[in-house]
């Protein structure tokens, strides 16, 4: 992460897909009239009758003879909302 070098990319924010999340977002946010509380509902109703299990609670099992490191920890999940 080095400031000096972000020039030479292309922004983040002209990305065609980023632009794409970005207005279906606010499209959610404005049919739930902005509120924190709303959305956080929304999402949470959304999240519980998807079949697919973001975060199941159960660690991964380690190899035996390994010792835990910072590089066999899972890493954590990345919110893109």
């Amino acid at each position: 992460m080095h400031a000096g070098r972000s020039h030479r990319r292309e922004s983040v924010t002209s990305d065609r897909i980023v632009q794409e999340v970005r207005r279906i977002r606010k499209e959610i946010e404005a049919e739930h009239g902005n509120s924190w509380q709303a959305l956080e509902r929304y999402y949470m109703e959304k999240q519980a009758s998807s079949p697919a299990r973001l975060f199941t609670g159960k660690p991964k099992r380690l190899p035996r003879g390994r010792k835990p490191t910072g590089r066999n920890l899972p890493s954590a999940p990345r919110n893109i909302l």
